[in-house]
């Protein structure tokens, strides 16, 4: 059975959506007996109707946002923005993935309808995804804003000779879409490809490839523009948004000092979690009884199990880049420090490592 994109949810918004934050995840978790964990916030307005809800930790609807689906699975520390409206039957979104104000998700649906979002995606403003089909994206891919995804086209009369196209999308891990791009049905886009902006993608694009036109065509192959990144050069990069960093901080009225190649301080306003020292390994990565309650140890080198739990016990947290995962703990500087690390496109995770190891 074919049907359109349902109407807004007026009842809804005017029945729920007027709720505070606390009294609508109360009435979400004991009246409608959604999986909703306890620090999901909702803006006002927001509301969400399905059949099956599970959404994680730290989860954020803004102002009025609208999920609907029968299938609904949110992973945590997931953003919607506001004025978006995501309304299709199956619903699936990984870990710190963030969706921009006013994206609209529909249109023609059918029993295959879906949308399932990779972990740390994001899905910018002003974007329309059509879901007649499944929409499939993989982990770490960007779309950016203006960008219409089509998994059917049509108008003129198939009956009399006109085409009629229905074909599910796929975007594959790393891939990024730059603004106003075009996605037309039956596209699969390769891992780590880059489509330049205002490109409508007309046929797949191979992995690792960078493509622009109208219809986009591919301008190089096999990630030859992707430039080599050893530790040496790391660690300059990683330097140089340190340097960044305490400038923010100051601009924003904290302190901050290099005390030395290896430790910053920072001194943000009066609260506690706001007040740590930044901290380097050595050049055996180790610098553990350094570490005070609250501190940061920030790793470009992959940090093994037993010493994370050996920094965990100091109640310090962690940030490891290599592995692109952070520790549970952590604090407002360990959140303001990872946020800012997503401008060179750094994006860890923080609970779905975890999961793994349990599986």
């Amino acid at each position: 059975m074919f049907n359109r994109m349902s109407g807004l949810p007026i009842r809804e918004i005017l029945s729920v959506g007027w709720m505070p934050s606390r009294l609508k995840s109360y009435y979400y978790r004991y009246w409608k007996r959604y999986d909703i964990h306890k620090s999901v916030r909702f803006g006002l307005g927001s509301v969400i109707i399905g059949r099956s809800v599970t959404i994680a930790a730290e989860t954020q609807l803004g102002m009025l946002s609208i999920l609907r689906g029968r299938q609904i699975a949110i992973g945590p520390r997931v953003k919607i923005g506001s004025f978006s409206v995501i309304d299709t039957p199956s619903l699936t979104i990984g870990e710190g993935t963030r969706i921009g104000n006013q994206v609209v998700v529909g249109g023609l649906q059918t029993p295959k309808s879906a949308l399932h979002l990779g972990r740390n995606c994001i899905l910018m403003e002003w974007s329309f995804v059509n879901t007649t089909l499944p929409v499939t994206v993989g982990d770490d891919v960007g779309i950016g804003g203006h960008s219409l995804l089509f998994t059917h086209g049509l108008w003129p009369n198939a009956f009399e000779g006109f085409p009629v196209n229905f074909g599910e999308i796929k975007i594959e891990d790393g891939a990024w879409l730059a603004w106003r791009v075009s996605v037309l049905p039956g596209v699969t886009i390769g891992s780590q490809s880059i489509l330049s902006s205002d490109a409508c993608v007309t046929k797949d694009i191979p992995p690792r490839s960078l493509a622009a036109g109208v219809p986009a065509k591919v301008l190089r192959e096999n990630g030859s523009y992707i430039a080599q990144a050893g530790h040496d050069q790391n660690r300059i990069r990683l330097a140089n948004l340190l340097n960044e960093f305490v400038e923010w901080v100051q601009f924003n009225g904290g302190q901050a000092t290099h005390l030395s190649d290896r430790t910053t301080e920072i001194c943000w306003g009066d609260r506690p979690d706001r007040q740590a020292k930044i901290i380097q390994p050595d050049e055996h990565n180790n610098c553990y009884t350094e570490l005070s309650p609250g501190d940061l140890f920030l790793s470009l080198r992959q940090i093994p199990e037993e010493r994370r739990q050996a920094i965990e016990a100091t109640r310090s947290s962690w940030l490891d880049l290599e592995a692109k995962e952070r520790s549970i703990t952590g604090n407002a500087l360990t959140d303001e420090l990872e946020e800012f690390l997503r401008r060179a496109g750094l994006r860890l995770l923080k609970y779905d490592h975890y999961r793994r190891d349990m599986t």
